[in-house]
């Protein structure tokens, strides 16, 4: 856990699959690479953000959604059942002096921990999307910064409009697959620099397993 600094705030969950009742653990091969369980025996490997550290604690916030493999698990997980954690890795916090953030529940997250760090001089807006209307997620803004919290329906839509309205920012969004995809196809944000744009599809509706 003393590796989950700024500089990487994401790693992955090596959880098994459902039915996988005696796992066996990634271990190191004598190159020193990771030799990893296949077949039946494959792990789950989703990538998640650590929100929050203390010591040798950090914290994850899971979305709950109907197909994720990782939710399922920590809907029935108990104290003391083990899990692996492979990482720190990926982006660590974005300085931008303006920024438009847009995301849902999977995404709160990884913006609460961009916006943790931000000067108070950046501005631009958050826009978070909200499945069942809830706005209690913790966020902290930098004065300069607005948030808007939209349905579905509003997303893509209120997006490209703080993109256009902050001419110059970095965009950084994250969603479910089908936003993403309208994402990737958005002439406003195709007219952004690709050094000024950051797209990800954190989870797939219809990935619900038989």
């Amino acid at each position: 856990p003393q590796h989950f600094a700024d500089a990487a705030i994401h790693f992955r969950f090596a959880l098994p699959r459902p039915g996988n009742d005696t796992p066996i653990w990634p271990t190191l091969k004598s190159t020193g690479s990771t030799a990893w369980p296949k077949g039946d025996k494959a792990l789950h490997l989703p990538v998640y953000t650590a929100r929050a550290q203390r010591g040798a604690e950090i914290d994850v916030d899971v979305f709950q959604h109907a197909g994720g493999l990782a939710s399922d698990w920590v809907r029935d997980a108990v104290p003391g059942e083990r899990v692996a954690l492979v990482g720190p890795g990926g982006g660590g916090i974005l300085q931008e002096d303006t920024m438009v953030l847009a995301g849902d529940e999977t995404a709160y997250p990884a913006i609460s921990r961009i916006l943790d760090h931000l000067p108070e001089t950046t501005h631009g807006k958050v826009v978070l999307l909200t499945h069942d209307g809830a706005q209690d997620y913790p966020i902290k803004l930098p004065s300069k910064m607005m948030i808007d919290w939209v349905a579905p329906r509003q997303f893509v839509e209120t997006t490209e409009a703080a993109v256009a309205t902050f001419s110059g920012c970095y965009a950084w969004i994250a969603a479910e697959n089908a936003h993403f995809k309208r994402f990737r196809a958005s002439s406003v944000l195709n007219d952004l620099p690709k050094a000024k744009r950051h797209l990800a599809s954190y989870w797939n509706r219809e990935a619900v397993p038989s």
